[in-house]
This record gives structure tokens, C-alpha cells and sequence, in this order.
């Protein structure tokens, strides 16, 4: 049970420090300036802006779960060469 709490509290982890920095790169008057139909996600209102902070941070985390589920099938069925071909790809 142990092990898996941990593998839980890594993605949360994980996830919460990639939606931190989209928050942030979205937040900042810079970025939102430069480029204003990339940036701009976030809305004002305080509720909408946890409920899409808590969405990235789920989905960040689940992102990682799904590679790393990935790379474990990949190398049970195919072995290192399948899954480090995966990874590869993957930071392509």
C-alpha cells in the first residue's frame, strides 16, 4: 500500500509542478502580451481559476501515469530495445 501512495504523491507531485508553470506562463502581463491567443486560458474569476488549476494538475499527473504505464507495457512485451524506442519518440 506504501508503494502505491507514493507512486500517487509522485504524479500529484509531478502534476502539480506542471500546472504551476502553465499558471504561471499564463498569469504573467508579459506573456499574455506577446502573444495573446496562445495565453489567456485562465479566467478571472477566483473559483473558475481553481477548478482549471486542479483540472491541469489531474491532468499532468495522469499524463505521467499513462507514460510510465507505457514504457512498462512496451518493455514486458518487447523489451528495452521497444521501450527505449518509446521514450525516444516520446522526447521527440
Amino acid at each position: 500500500m506504501a508503494a502505491w501512495l507514493s507512486l500517487g504523491a509522485s504524479a500529484l507531485s509531478a502534476g502539480f509542478i506542471g500546472a504551476a508553470i502553465s499558471y504561471d506562463l499564463d498569469t504573467d502581463v508579459v506573456s499574455r502580451d506577446s502573444n495573446p491567443f496562445v495565453y489567456g486560458y485562465i479566467p478571472a474569476n477566483a473559483g473558475r481559476r481553481s477548478l482549471v488549476f486542479l483540472t491541469m494538475l489531474l491532468l499532468s499527473g495522469m499524463l505521467l501515469v499513462t507514460r510510465c504505464l507505457a514504457i512498462v507495457l512496451f518493455y514486458i512485451s518487447g523489451g528495452k530495445t521497444l521501450a527505449f524506442a518509446y521514450v525516444g519518440i516520446d522526447l521527440r
